[in-house]
């Protein structure tokens, strides 16, 4: 026996045709209207659609009835068990199983991860092929390049743009450098200076570190430090903070000469010549034999292990670090006197020698 839907008897038998199309529509439910006792219990009704709360979701509950799902929280998401839908509070972070690809496509769009105080803390530039760390805007043309907004003036620096190694053929003078970029006064991008590591043998994977800095553009170098260890610099003084205001206690010096003529220069081999200079017959002092004599040029310092390697990488068969030569607790002493002080030394302790003998000779004379 056919149902009908809608007001009798102007209503008329909903057909399968009616609903062919997924769709339910008003002129199908002829006057909008259903009959709750024409429908089986758990039907949808118009009536029960409309007093949907805004934000609710129709679901199939556990007897597979329809149900609306309450609304969420703020911030909640839908979340879904294998069974059930239901609102949870957004995780905090997100952990995953396999590699994740940004922009597989390949196409020219920037990714930005943003935080509470800097909108641009990681910038990737799409165009550029380049990392921004604290900025979207471009300064300078290497892969990594990191910004401050600082504007104390106890900062370090105001940029820094990270260089990038090639591969190929190298060639000796060339190298990596970390650039440091900052502001002046109407001008942003400036160069500050480098620090950076040139090649001086490609064959031996063999280079300097060098220091450059900026009194007027460009950067020029101030400072080298040589693979064996040799320092350069445009000025070979180092000067100490010696302002009066700053000093108590003053009073005359002067050093037991008894105790200079004790001082002895040597010449030696190191035995790990590759974690020195790599010469022979080096000039200087021993420490403890200095330490002796006085223990003001001494200092301690805690040494950390060493791997000698071959330019390929491969360890050195054999070789015995200072770290394991020392032994025990592996702190190695220190001399402040160098290979310089070595030769002033020895002269200034010839003269004296020479000095002491005319003295002999001089009193030998006036007692005669």
């Amino acid at each position: 026996m056919a149902k009908y839907l809608g007001n009798r008897p102007t209503a008329v038998p909903l057909t399968s045709a009616d609903i062919q199309d997924g769709v339910i529509t008003a002129a199908d439910l002829g006057a909008n209207s259903v009959d709750s006792s024409e429908l089986v219990d758990n039907s949808v009704t118009l009536a029960k659609m409309a007093g949907l709360a805004r934000g609710k979701l129709i679901y199939g509950d556990a007897s597979g009835d329809p149900a609306a799902l309450a609304v969420g929280g703020a911030d909640e998401v839908l979340t879904h068990d294998g069974t059930d839908l239901a609102w949870a509070a957004a995780a905090g972070g997100a952990n995953f199983d396999t590699a994740i690809t940004i922009n597989d496509s390949g196409n020219d769009v920037n990714f930005r991860i943003e935080t509470n105080n800097d909108a641009n803390c990681f910038f990737v530039d799409g165009g550029y092929d380049e990392i921004y760390i604290g900025s979207s805007t471009r300064w300078g043309n290497a892969k990594l390049q990191v910004f401050s907004n600082h504007t104390t003036t106890d900062d370090l620096i105001e940029g820094i743009t990270v260089g990038s190694y090639t591969t190929g053929t190298a060639a000796n003078g060339v190298g990596t450098n970390i650039t440091f970029i900052g502001s002046m006064t109407g001008q942003n991008g400036v160069e500050f200076g480098q620090i950076g590591f040139h090649n001086t043998d490609v064959s031996g994977a063999v280079g300097d570190f060098v220091i450059l800095n900026r009194t007027s553009a460009p950067s020029v170098e101030r400072f080298r430090v040589a693979d064996n260890g040799d320092l350069t610099a445009t000025d070979t003084s180092i000067s100490s903070n010696s302002d009066e205001r700053l000093k108590e206690n003053i009073s005359d010096f002067t050093y037991d000469i008894s105790k200079f003529k004790q001082l002895r220069p040597r010449t030696f081999d190191w035995k790990n010549p590759i974690q020195h200079n790599g010469k022979s017959d080096n000039r200087g002092f021993i420490a403890q034999e200095t330490q002796l004599v006085d223990d003001y040029w001494i200092d301690e310092i805690q040494l950390g292990q060493y791997v000698a390697e071959n330019p390929d990488g491969s360890v050195i068969e054999g070789y015995t670090s200072d770290h394991d030569l020392i032994g025990g607790n592996h702190k190695s002493l220190t001399s402040k006197l160098g290979k310089k002080d070595a030769m002033y030394v020895s002269i200034i302790n010839q003269l004296i020698t020479k000095i002491e003998t005319l003295e002999t000779k001089v009193t030998a004379l006036e007692n005669a």
